[in-house]
């Protein structure tokens, strides 16, 4: 499903002869209720396979009631609601974004692409051209879900509480658990229900003094995955994010190691311009407000050796990943593939080819007059009734061009890193001899031999940036069995408690 190299095919087909209506009176439902969100059912093909019995729904918040009246809603396809068991190579469910407000149809992919490249535990994504009862919807981008199936995959074991933040600040607000329901939703192990782990997570978040702030944080919280996805959120602009808004990130309390794993969600808001553009990398001027409610942020960049962490991850992101040599070639080809699907939907935001052309180089910068459709459903006992209201208005309308904007950013945030905070970043750096590791043979096939200078731990990734294999080391020397990997290329990521060091291995047979 998320094979990158080619656009799937999706096709859904209902019985229903009024669908449409269905699912978006079931939305509205669940926006204004704490109802369910009923599935409808469908046989679903995808790249040919039949799945039959699959539960629809309309899905999403700014995306979907953002859209208006457009017939491209964000959908998910559950495999498992109508089968148990059910599945689709491997996945119980996935999502299809619209993309809205995105003219090229890769923000969504570029930034989880990026997440990944940095090694984050973070959604794989691809392009699909969905079809609803043999008519042609539109292109989407197919995100993972993160659920058991991606907690599985990423971090070896499912068995913990995965939480999915609504608005929250992560401010402590005691111990009942009532008062953490709205800020959010508990995804595993609804039955028993307890939150006291996240409670105590919360609570050592505001309430450790500034002296134990580091050491107890790290005893809760895994640093690592944060620290790049912040320095991620704050270099693409991404305001619909925790720094800003306080949403869109899960938080997996993982078993194998005591601690809370941060995990990225919904970037198709980031690469923002407009007023939400430029933020400096440690957020200095949103600390600087007394108003800036965001504990977690304000603590840990207020904290001198955690920002030295975590300015030493953004350099590395600005180094190796966000570089206009890594992700230009990524846009280029993404470009190519997309290109004609996109030209053929009948339903994408934007209408003109050359605003997709310009969205990926250059970006949009423009005075639009609109009109916005707010379509409001009510069941008045009897039928359900429409209120269309029509709102007209002109805005500057601004679209950063990917291209431009990751050129503008990585060179604005290495200078800002080298001036600022003395961080250098303006080449690549040599990693550390102390730090250097060895791997033989490589390419390998059956074992790879592997020596490291000190204890730390080696983390496996695979090209898409999932997590094959997670360890600690007290030995220097280690065999690892390589019988499971399939051929291909994989990345080991070495690290200690202040550093990080990655090598390219080569699995053939």
């Amino acid at each position: 499903m998320f094979d990158e190299t080619y656009v799937h095919e999706i096709r859904i087909y209902f019985d229903e002869p009024n669908f449409w209506d269905t699912l978006t009176q079931h939305y509205i439902i669940t926006i204004d209720t704490s109802l369910e969100n009923v599935p409808l059912p469908a046989l679903v093909t995808i790249d040919g396979a039949t799945i039959d019995s699959v539960g629809v729904t309309q899905k999403g918040y700014y995306s979907n009631w953002g859209a208006g009246s457009s017939l491209k809603k964000p959908l998910k396809l559950d495999f498992n609601d109508f089968v148990d068991g059910g599945e689709y190579d491997n996945l119980k469910s996935i999502n299809l974004q619209n993309a809205f407000m995105d003219p090229s149809m890769m923000r969504d992919m570029l930034s989880y692409r990026i997440l990944r490249d940095m090694g984050v535990a973070a959604p794989r994504s691809s392009y699909a051209r969905v079809y609803i009862n043999d008519d042609y919807w539109g292109l989407y981008v197919v995100v993972e879900a993160v659920n058991k199936t991606f907690l599985k995959e990423h971090f070896g074991n499912n068995d913990g509480n995965l939480y999915k933040a609504n608005y929250t600040s992560l401010q402590y607000l005691g111990t009942n658990q009532a008062d953490y329901s709205h800020d959010f939703e508990l995804k595993t192990n609804e039955t028993a229900n307890d939150w006291s782990r996240l409670i105590n997570f919360i609570k050592t978040i505001n309430t450790s003094s500034n002296s134990s702030f580091k050491d107890s944080l790290e005893r809760h919280f895994e640093l690592n995955s944060y620290f790049k996805s912040l320095a991620v959120d704050v270099t693409t602009n991404n305001w619909d994010s925790h720094f800003e808004h306080g949403r869109n990130f899960y938080l997996y309390d993982s078993p194998a190691d005591g601690k809370f794993h941060w995990i990225p969600w919904d970037y198709n808001l980031a690469f923002a311009g407009g007023p939400f553009n430029n933020y400096d990398i440690t957020l200095a001027d949103l600390r600087s407000n007394p108003d800036y409610d965001k504990i977690l942020p304000k603590r840990v960049l207020n904290n001198n050796a955690l920002r030295a962490q975590y300015l030493d991850i953004a350099c590395d992101l600005h180094h190796s990943v966000f570089t206009p040599e890594h992700l230009n070639p990524i846009i280029e080809t993404t470009k190519a593939l997309i290109y004609n699907d996109l030209e053929d939907d009948p339903n994408k935001f934007y209408p003109e080819m050359d605003e997709f052309e310009i969205a990926v180089t250059v970006g949009i910068d423009r005075i639009v007059t609109d009109s916005f459709h707010l379509v409001d459903s009510f069941w008045n006992g009897t039928i359900w009734e429409h209120i269309d209201t029509v709102f007209i208005w002109e805005y500057q309308e601004i679209v950063p061009g990917l291209q431009s904007l990751i050129a503008e950013r990585n060179a604005s945030i290495i200078a800002e890193l080298n001036d600022v905070y003395g961080v250098s970043c303006a080449t690549p750096s040599t990693e550390p001899a102390s730090l250097s590791f060895d791997i033989w043979p490589n390419p390998a096939s059956e074992w790879l031999s592997l020596h490291i200078p000190e204890p730390g731990a080696i983390t496996l990734f695979d090209v898409h940036g999932r997590i094959r294999k997670r360890t600690s080391l007290e030995q220097t020397d280690i065999k690892i069995p390589l019988q499971e990997f399939d051929p291909g290329v994989y990345w080991i990521e070495f690290t200690t408690d202040t550093e990080r060091s990655m090598q390219k291995l080569v699995v053939q047979r």
